[in-house]
């Protein structure tokens, strides 16, 4: 099973040539080299957080050991501290015989807490001893034992905000955080959509039998670029293999997208519309020295709520975006124009 996995997980098999994925994984590829103990995975459910790590584990040293996943969200609470830290014999009414939780389990390897915010306050903390004294105790059990794993965290929250309103513990954040890797949303990817959708379409179309599929339609590419992809990289997935089913012809259409995606019969005042008139793949003409697309979305956005009074509502419709798409880039542009202090210093254990 060791190549075969070794091989399905490489970082060759992640797709992703725009320039914000290319920095992500040249860092991954720095942290796999490394003997770095912990990681923090931060990005939207769906932008493949899981298959970064599954990477970072099988390109290091570590690759001959354990990696073991476990979603902290999945499990009743009730549970948890058992899955994680393992329990004696006698420790609670069930517990007929001594078990080795999963945090042992990966001795030697990797471990991934998927949605550790979702953790139990007192169980981070003691997840925090156990990265500060590289022990941990079974449920029940008076000795403690070695923990030598890498432990990489997941979570589709920003952990920063979450020590804000006190549902996760600030020193597990720093703790967590000594190397951030953070995977982003589909629509800030560029053309990785289109390579991830050719992706989809090949190996969903063996596996389906719908070799004939040739790619997808010129409308369907310029759809795919201008979604926001909520779902990301597994609604994409979705969106491709219902197609699959649903396309009679040899290219994936119009039709057989879902409702909303592309409108069949596009309005005289949609963006598809202009689109198709204008017969281009843009609606503006790149100048000949370049333009940033952050400052030219940010311009977008002020222009909108400056004619719209203020009214996000309206501001979103100006620009084809629902309120939520608005607020998130409207949080983000607020983020990066606001002032920061960073200290530098201190050290880990």
């Amino acid at each position: 099973m060791y190549p075969e996995q070794l091989h399905t997980f490489s970082f060759d098999r992640i797709i992703g040539r725009s320039p914000v994925m290319r920095e992500t994984l040249n860092l991954a590829r720095r942290v796999a080299e490394s003997e770095v103990s912990c990681v923090l995975l931060q990005g939207e459910s769906g932008t493949g957080k899981d298959c970064l790590a599954k990477a970072i584990h099988y390109a290091s040293k570590r690759a001959h050991a354990p990696f073991v996943a476990i979603n902290c969200a999945a499990l009743p609470s009730n549970l948890i501290e058992s899955e994680l830290f393992g329990h004696e014999k006698g420790a609670f009414t069930d517990a007929k015989s001594r078990k080795e939780g999963l945090l042992e389990q990966a001795d030697g390897g990797t471990i991934l807490l998927d949605e550790i915010s979702e953790l139990d306050i007192n169980l981070q903390a003691k997840l925090l001893r156990v990265l500060e004294e590289g022990t941990l105790r079974r449920v029940g059990g008076l000795k403690d034992v070695p923990f030598t794993a890498r432990l990489m965290a997941a979570s589709n929250r920003d952990l920063k905000n979450e020590t804000e309103t006190g549902r996760f513990r600030l020193d597990l954040y720093y703790r967590l955080a000594v190397i951030q890797l953070v995977i982003a949303p589909l629509r800030q990817r560029g053309d990785d959509v289109l390579l991830l959708a050719e992706h989809c379409l090949r190996s969903f179309g063996e596996r389906m039998g719908r070799k004939n599929i040739r790619g997808l339609a010129p409308e369907v590419s310029r759809a795919f670029k201008l979604y926001d992809w909520p779902g990301n990289v597994r609604e994409l997935r979705n969106v491709i293999e219902r197609a699959l089913v649903l396309e009679d012809g040899d290219i994936i259409s119009a039709r057989s997208l879902p409702e909303g995606m592309l409108p069949a019969e596009p309005g005289a005042g949609s963006r598809f519309a202009r689109l198709s008139l204008l017969n281009t793949d843009a609606l503006l003409s790149l100048p000949p020295d370049g333009i940033s697309l952050d400052e030219l979305e940010t311009s977008l956005l002020k222009q909108a709520l400056a004619r719209s009074n203020g009214n996000q509502t309206r501001a979103a419709k100006l620009l084809g975006l629902t309120r939520d798409q608005f607020r998130y880039r409207w949080k983000k542009f607020r983020e990066t124009s606001r002032p920061r202090l960073v200290a530098v210093g201190g050290s880990h254990n």
